[in-house]
């Protein structure tokens, strides 16, 4: 149902009305029958919220969670990604790694997204250095893949081509093509990426 709804700005935030009021009822049941310390409830809930684009909703019932799996965390990641905001999901990979979290292969690949979303933001950051957020995300997204190589996902093909993605976005053509070069295998998915890239 959120798939098909439109999108309205409620209170400074942009959602989907009519699937967060059916989610907030079935949320309303689930609690009233004792089932959110269940991790896959809580995971389906974050979905829910995520899809809706209720990221607040989304971010509360996270936040409430007294110890996520990488599950829950992959789906607050996915969350962020789906709402618009690759900046938060940035932030809360960068959370993961400082709790020690193990990373998988769908949280590189949604850190990679959020990170080639970032480098799509036409605006200047007014940080000290005045540095475009084209910059910022390839510092970020080098720091990934510093990440990834001491992972054991360094020749997964679903990672690279996330990564090939995101150096395109960043518009450094050069590391993409290396990144490219480098693959076993390659697949549609990556030759249609590398020719995105182009």
């Amino acid at each position: 149902m959120a798939e098909k709804e439109e999108s309205r700005f409620i209170d400074g935030e942009l959602v989907k009305p009519m699937a967060v009021e059916i989610g907030r009822s079935l949320h309303k049941n689930i609690c009233k029958k004792g089932y959110t310390s269940h991790k896959f409830v809580g995971t389906t809930l974050l979905s829910m919220y995520g899809k809706c684009k209720a990221l607040d909703k989304t971010e509360a019932l996270f936040n409430s969670i007294s110890r996520p799996d990488i599950v829950l965390w992959r789906a607050m990641l996915s969350a962020f990604v789906e709402g618009g905001q690759g900046k938060k999901a940035l932030q809360l990979y960068k959370h993961m790694q400082e709790k020690e979290m193990v990373r998988d292969r769908s949280t590189y690949c949604i850190a990679f997204q959020a990170c080639g979303m970032l480098a799509e933001i036409e605006e200047v950051y007014m940080d000290t250095e005045g540095k475009s957020s084209k910059s910022i995300a390839l510092e970020i997204g080098n720091s990934l893949i510093a990440d990834v190589q001491t992972s054991p996902f360094a020749s997964d093909l679903l990672v690279n081509i996330s990564m090939l993605n995101m150096l395109s976005k960043c518009g450094t053509i050069v590391d993409a093509e290396k990144v490219f070069c480098k693959l076993s295998q390659r697949d549609t998915v990556a030759w249609t990426t590398m020719l995105s890239a182009y």
